[in-house]
């Protein structure tokens, strides 16, 4: 009885002359490098022979077929092996380095920076104060100009029925230009009556005011005074706002002078002259 041949299992495909060709050279190259020891990255079941899509690929790339066996991959390096071959830099670059510590200003030095925006000549007051007389005297114009800004000008806003505080105090400007002396427009802040923009106040008359004539003589003398120490454009409400606030900045300047020189133990001059060698 002649024995029938023997047939492949069901699961095993066979394969075509291409790819066991491929195959063939696919063991070859194997044998050749085994002193890299494949088996060291490769299970022996990937060593039997090449899958066909990886011969399939190979043959379409046009190129000579390298031993790849998919679905395995090389094993994970441990993290000794992965930071071995990292050297950090002595220097680190400047978005690596840490932040150092800023050294924050002393309270003398904040101060300074106030007296660069105030003091004469570049500063927004314009008279000088060189002596403690002088100091004294901006303080009490100071708190006067404030004064006008936040109580004479509202209340006179709310007798004449008038949104505007700018309105009322081009009124005042005009009233404050007739009694500037000849003089006195030849100076630094002088106010000229010849003004174009002294027109606007011309609608307001400050003389229906109760006790007029006492009111508008002490408000006409702030708004001098105030035109007289700032060196920035006071005309409309928005003005106004700002003078305010450079006032109480000027205001509390020479407070906190006051303040560092006592806590020093020194006068007030000498403490201004402490701040100007810090500028």
């Amino acid at each position: 009885m002649v024995a029938s041949p023997r047939k492949p299992p069901h699961d095993v495909i066979p394969q075509s002359p291409v790819l066991a060709k491929l195959s063939g050279q696919a063991q070859k190259a194997t044998k050749q490098n085994s002193s890299t020891s494949p088996s060291k990255y490769f299970s022996p079941v990937a060593l039997k022979g090449l899958g066909s899509r990886s011969a399939l690929r190979a043959i379409n790339n046009n190129r000579n077929p390298s031993p790849t066996w998919s679905g395995l991959k090389k094993p994970a390096q441990s993290k000794r092996q992965r930071t071995s071959n990292y050297s950090r830099p002595s220097k680190l670059p400047p978005w690596e380095s840490p932040k150092e510590k800023q050294i924050q200003p002393t309270e003398w030095e904040k101060l300074a920076r106030v007296l660069v925006e105030i003091e004469p000549p570049y500063g927004v007051i314009r008279l000088p104060f060189n002596t403690m007389k002088d100091i004294e005297n901006i303080r009490v114009c100071v708190n006067s100009c404030i004064t006008l800004i936040n109580i004479d000008l509202p209340k006179t806003c709310e007798q004449l029925q008038i949104k505007s505080r700018g309105l009322v105090f081009q009124a005042l400007l005009k009233e404050a230009a007739k009694e500037c002396k000849k003089e006195d427009q030849k100076t630094d802040g002088a106010l000229y009556i010849d003004r174009e923009d002294r027109s606007a106040g011309e609608a307001i008359d400050l003389h229906k005011l109760r006790n007029s004539k006492v009111v508008v003589a002490d408000m006409t003398k702030k708004t001098t005074e105030l035109i007289k120490l700032l060196r920035i454009k006071i005309e409309d409400d928005g003005d106004l706002q700002q003078a305010g606030k450079t006032l109480r900045d000027c205001s509390q300047f020479f407070d906190k002078l006051r303040e560092l020189a006592t806590a020093d133990g020194v006068s007030i001059m000498e403490g201004l002259e402490k701040l100007r060698k810090l500028i």
